[in-house]
């Protein structure tokens, strides 16, 4: 048997608290990978599951390439250079060799700008055309998921950052988990597993593993107020023992997030009770009174709701907008509708590119039901857009004013100036030509204004080849090059 001599048992003895050390380091980094993977299970996501990582090559980014790796088969990275530093180029480059030794597939894209650089707002349209060259990519590569560093301190910061603005409860329930982006169709997924890691942590695990992230100069620039926040929470934050801070910002933002999901159910059932929503047309019909009858809260709620989707905006109306509206909704009940004319307007208003209007419904022309004794109806529309002809390629989706996913599918492929088909929104001088559809009778129950947020298909000479939603076709174009358009329409799933 063999017995350790003094000298071994002190050699143990000096070893004992670097093995302790070792083994606790071992059991956070299970700990974190373990944390990550439960979070991007809960969102339904397998080890199977494509997956595209937006690395920046900072520390928040490359712990994400880290932990997912670990997990994930099929992963592909894509770094975003903006091209507005010099050494945006070779920071890219570091990042791409960092992923090699990783052994994760990677893509560099590079920006390019026009005119639209303006420097007090550029974080702003940088992060817009991130998001669309990620979108892009994510469709050319057929993933759906799309994953992303952010962390704990830059959920604070957002909380702190919007706090200061005066946002609502919408805008400081900060960053969700899973979010889906809707730049172009079909909608990808963006998941933020990291949003529970603190800064430190992601730090350390990036020293555990022997890699070295890249600081961005930029983050340190006063010039932003996002940089400023940063600077002042950076004390309070860069200590993982001091959770004073986080935790009581983390509560703040669940709770906001809690009653945010609370609305968010109110508003759904109250537009299920009052509203009916035309799906092939994306327009919104209500009585007047059944919409305004729930607490302001909630109606303002969904007035924003039923506007953004219906405009086919990224983001919410402003809030005075929608308070202005809902004011001047509720004037409208305490007119004196018996002596209104009949479907002559009571009220009209453009708001996030819609046109909300109220008329006297006496005849019971625009409602499917009727329920109420009322006759006023509110519908919210497509607001008239200015004249622009978007191209129409063969045998590619075009997610047109985000609200219509359309297809052309042609069997001669040539590039003659005839087959080129552009899409553009309904004008008034095109309704004569649907009185000629078979379809018009049964179309013309819809009030004349939701017309104009409808496409229209024509050809380089502007002549008009095709009205899909009133079954107007261009014999002729359609007989000799053999086209079908496919149009579908989305806002049922949104809602």
């Amino acid at each position: 048997v063999y017995v350790p001599s003094v000298f071994d048992v002190g050699n143990f003895r000096n070893l004992l608290p670097n093995l302790i050390l070792e083994l606790i380091d071992f059991m956070l980094q299970r700990m974190k990978l373990q944390k990550f993977i439960e979070i991007v299970q809960r969102c339904g996501l397998h080890p199977s599951t494509p997956i595209m990582l937006a690395v920046s090559g900072g520390v928040d980014s490359i712990s994400l390439c880290i932990l997912a790796r670990q997990y994930f088969k099929k992963l592909f990275a894509v770094t975003i250079d903006h091209s507005l530093r010099p050494e945006s180029y070779q920071e890219a480059q570091h990042v791409k060799q960092i992923l090699a030794n990783l052994s994760i597939s990677h893509k560099i894209i590079s920006c390019s700008w026009n005119d639209e650089v303006n420097l007090h707002k550029i974080q702003e349209l940088a992060r817009l055309k991130r998001y669309k060259l990620l979108s892009e990519e994510c469709h050319k590569q057929n993933i759906k998921y799309l994953l992303t560093g952010h962390h704990l301190n830059d959920q604070i910061e957002t909380f702190i950052f919007r706090l200061s603005c005066k946002s609502g409860i919408d805008g400081l329930s900060c960053m969700k988990i899973s979010q889906n982006i809707r730049l172009d169709f079909p909608p990808i997924t963006l998941i933020r597993p990291m949003l529970s890691f603190q800064k430190v942590q992601l730090q350390k695990l990036c020293h555990q593993h022997g890699v070295q992230w890249i600081e961005d100069p930029t983050n340190k620039s006063l010039i932003y107020k996002r940089n400023q926040i940063r600077q002042g929470l950076q004390t309070l934050q860069d200590d993982e023992n001091n959770v004073s801070m986080t935790s009581l910002a983390e509560k703040s933002i669940q709770s906001f997030q809690d009653t945010t999901a609370i609305l968010r159910k109110r508003v759904a059932n109250h537009i299920q009770a009052s509203c009916e929503i035309n799906d092939d047309w994306i327009f919104i019909s209500a009585h007047l009174n059944k919409l305004l009858d729930e607490e302001d809260y909630v109606v303002k709620r969904t007035l924003s709701n039923l506007c953004q989707r219906v405009g086919g905006q990224a983001y919410p109306p402003l809030s005075k907008s929608v308070k202005k509206l809902h004011v001047q909704l509720k004037k409208i009940l305490t007119i004196d509708i018996a002596n209104a004319d009949t479907n002559k307007e009571l009220h009209a208003n453009s708001i996030a590119g819609c046109m909300v209007f109220c008329l006297n419904d006496s005849k019971r022309k625009y409602m499917a039901k009727y329920e109420s004794t009322s006759t006023v109806v509110v519908i919210i529309c497509r607001q008239p857009q200015k004249l622009s002809m978007i191209p129409l390629l063969n045998n590619v989706n075009l997610w047109w004013d985000n609200r219509f996913l359309i297809n052309r599918i042609s069997k001669d492929n040539g590039s003659n100036d005839s087959h080129n088909l552009y899409v553009r929104h309904m004008q008034l001088s095109d309704f004569s030509l649907i009185k000629l559809s078979m379809n018009y009778s049964l179309q013309s129950q819809a009030h004349f204004r939701c017309r104009f947020g409808l496409p229209v298909i024509v050809n380089t000479n502007r002549q008009i080849i095709s009205i899909p939603h009133f079954n107007y076709e261009d014999t002729s174009h359609f007989q000799s090059q053999s086209t079908k358009i496919y149009i579908k329409p989305y806002l049922k799933h949104i809602l």
